[in-house]
């Protein structure tokens, strides 16, 4: 759904969701890393 690339420290990335739920999103690079987006 959503893609950031690689990013740098420092980096930002946005993205804009166009309908509620919930997303879920891990780091590509260190896949331990996850999280939950809750769009309302």
């Amino acid at each position: 759904m959503f893609d950031s690339d690689i990013m740098s420290a420092g980096d930002k990335f946005e993205f804009t969701f166009t309908d509620a739920g919930n997303y879920d999103y891990y780091c590509i690079l260190h896949p331990w890393m996850i999280g939950t987006v809750n769009v309302e």
